[in-house]
């Protein structure tokens, strides 16, 4: 075999090698705020600086307003923020209280005022965000449900019931058929689980009848069963999509635990009696 012929060789192989390689994972577990600023006479604002704020994190990020008086903040993680918009000639605008939710593409406008930049305006009287960038059917199961709601058997995909259309079962175990969930009538076991972006209902049988984890009450921030109309970049799925991420941590010290006792009694009518109490 010549030089020439080894080269071309290995030049194959390495396309091949490209074309063969695994896709990656594009799955959205962030969330997006998107923004239109004005003045008071309704003209949109052309290089406003929106300064947007993790309240939990201290994280900042800043971007522009450009000609439309848009600006737009992707990949944002869950959770609270608050938002500070200024410019030239303008009162500076502070909203507060904005929390973010797991895939979520919010909307927002705000109106500055002409004065000095030194002034500020709290915006109160807050509107709710919009989502109107996408099609997408669902709803997120909050931290707060996901806390303060019964859990006997401590799996958090349980409280995928709450939302409308969600049938089938739930078990305490990650593999077995007790896990089979089916969204609208869709397939049972052909929902697919995210935890943190990543596929976690393998192919066991088929359907499928479990999870490769099954993540900690505690562990867990918040997820979303999307029932429909959810966007090309997820996939593997005939029913819907249960998107769940963990908590990722803050500037404050928390933390949780759990305490579980079993009472046995041996009289002739009584039988075992168990409890089971968690604090946190």
């Amino acid at each position: 075999m010549t030089k020439e012929s080894m080269k071309t060789m290995l030049r194959t192989l390495v396309v091949l090698g490209l074309c063969m390689a695994a896709p990656g994972y594009g799955q959205t577990i962030t969330a997006s705020l998107e923004g239109v600023v004005k003045d008071t006479t309704g003209a949109v604002i052309n290089g406003a600086r929106a300064r947007i704020t993790h309240t939990g994190t201290n994280v900042v990020v800043e971007v522009l307003t450009g000609e439309e008086g848009r600006f737009l903040a992707p990949a944002l993680p869950a959770g609270p923020y608050s938002l500070t918009v200024e410019a030239p000639g303008f009162k500076k605008a502070q909203r507060s209280g904005i929390t973010l939710q797991v895939n979520q593409a919010a909307r927002i406008e705000l109106v500055l005022e002409v004065g000095e930049v030194t002034d500020t305006i709290e915006v109160t009287a807050q509107a709710p965000l919009l989502e109107s960038t996408s099609s997408s059917v669902g709803h997120v199961v909050d931290n707060a449900r996901i806390v303060n709601l019964p859990l006997n058997q401590r799996n958090p995909f349980a409280l995928a019931y709450l939302v409308p259309g969600v049938t089938g079962n739930i078990g305490l175990f990650a593999s077995g058929q007790g896990n089979v969930v089916a969204v609208n009538g869709g397939r049972g076991g052909s929902t697919e689980f995210l935890l943190d972006g990543i596929p976690a209902a393998p192919p066991l049988v088929n359907p499928a009848q479990g999870f490769a984890a099954l993540p900690s009450v505690d562990a867990v921030q918040e997820f979303k069963v999307q029932t429909n109309n959810y966007s090309a970049e997820f996939g593997r799925s005939g029913s819907g999509i249960i998107n769940l991420i963990y908590k990722s941590g803050t500037n404050e010290l928390h933390g949780a635990c759990l305490s579980s006792y079993a009472i046995r009694c041996s009289t002739p009518t009584a039988g075992s009696v168990a409890g089971k109490a968690s604090i946190g």
